[in-house]
């Protein structure tokens, strides 16, 4: 039996989520919007609760990379979509330079500083699973904008590198290599407002086909938003889940 406590990429909700390729005993207990810390503690609640030889699998990151770099104001908000009043669009405008010169600072000489919040938030979570007191698969982060080499894909790096030194390779799931040479190098666009969220949701509705074609829409190749999977990463990243149990999980693929 595989447990898994994680965050939106661990539920259906928004993009195609991996889990829907996924056969064997396994049981996601995913919370939207979740970080690090929230779910580590639902970890801790659940353990006295679990079967001996019971799989933990804490999935998670990506929110506290997004929560740290909205603080520092470089997230981009989204661009208004259709025909909008002079203002708005203007308004957008306005916010996206502020933006881009707070990721250009972030980019060169602030990048220590946004790196320090983050990683002490880190090592405060590998404490922390550590102190469960039996052995646990730790998930890297999956990307953060459609650009490898983007601020936010720096963090999500130096993020996962700190995870895999504390538990080694074989307690880490690596989450993020599988979808890197999708990407297609658009760091305006991610993720979103939960209104925004939830409208993408509803044109997807949970159709492999349609996830596929939003994402195209927007010029991206392995996110609808810049965060959460379409079909071709959510496939390549169960296809890693697979590998990393062959003997609990196998490969199943959809047709909708």
């Amino acid at each position: 039996m595989i447990t898994v406590f994680g965050d939106s990429l661990s539920v259906s909700g928004f993009g195609i989520s991996f889990k829907q390729y996924l056969a064997g005993d396994i049981e996601f207990r995913g919370v939207m919007g979740q970080g690090i810390l929230k779910i580590i503690k639902r970890a801790e609640e659940y353990l006295p609760q679990a079967a001996p030889d019971e799989i933990i699998v804490i999935e998670g990151g990506g929110n506290d990379v997004l929560e740290v770099s909205k603080k520092w104001g470089c997230l981009p908000p989204r661009k208004p979509a259709g025909e909008v009043d002079f203002d708005t669009y203007r308004n957008w405008e306005l916010k996206m330079s502020v933006r881009n010169h707070t990721v250009e600072f972030l980019e060169k000489d602030g990048f220590e500083a946004i790196l320090s919040a983050l990683m002490a938030r880190q090592t405060e979570a590998a404490a922390r699973i550590k102190a469960l007191g039996r052995d646990v698969i730790v998930c890297s982060t999956a990307v953060i904008s459609e650009d490898p080499l983007s601020l936010f894909n720096r963090l999500c790096s130096e993020w996962n590198s700190a995870m895999r030194r504390d538990f080694g390779q074989e307690a880490y799931l690596d989450m993020c290599s599988p979808i890197l040479p999708l990407l297609k190098g658009r760091t305006d666009f991610i993720g979103g407002t939960l209104a925004e969220l939830n409208a993408d949701s509803m044109i997807i509705d949970g159709s492999e086909q349609k996830a596929m074609e939003l994402a195209a829409d927007r010029g991206f190749g392995g996110t609808i938003d810049g965060v959460h999977m379409n079909t071709a990463a959510a496939r390549a990243v169960a296809k890693a889940w697979c590998r990393k149990f062959p003997l609990a999980l196998h490969f199943q693929p959809e047709n909708n």
